[in-house]
């Protein structure tokens, strides 16, 4: 799984929708939405004006994003060995982990291949 793919997902999980181009002169609602532009992550949050502004979504480098993470999958850190850090969801049936020696990535990737799941075991 490559960073951005582990970053759309953690975003899917945090309750964002995928951003769709729509014609020209028609715009649904964008709030809560996020875009993949290259190889970045934008969140889309409405504005006073009528617009919308564009904010990174990058949990690998945002510790409030990470921390996000741990707080909705209710997720188990540990700093092991060699300062390792295992990220787990040991409290649920479908145990999935991360271990990096970078925190946020093992969140990210716990975080996200637990999202993998979900959204392979509901397209069933």
């Amino acid at each position: 799984m490559t960073d951005l793919e582990a970053t759309a997902l953690c975003a899917r999980a945090m309750g964002m929708r995928p951003f769709k181009e729509y014609p020209l002169g028609n715009y649904p609602e964008q709030d809560g939405t996020y875009e993949i532009r290259g190889d970045v992550v934008y969140h889309l949050h409405g504005n006073a004006r009528g617009g919308y502004n564009r904010y990174d979504y990058d949990p690998f480098t945002d510790d409030a994003q990470m921390a996000e993470l741990v707080k909705k999958f209710r997720l188990e850190l540990t700093c092991g060995l060699n300062d390792i850090w295992i990220c787990s969801n040991r409290g649920t049936t479908d145990y999935e982990h991360g271990d990096s020696r970078d925190l946020n990535r093992a969140v990210v990737m716990c975080a996200a291949r637990m999202q993998a799941a979900k959204e392979a075991k509901e397209a069933k």
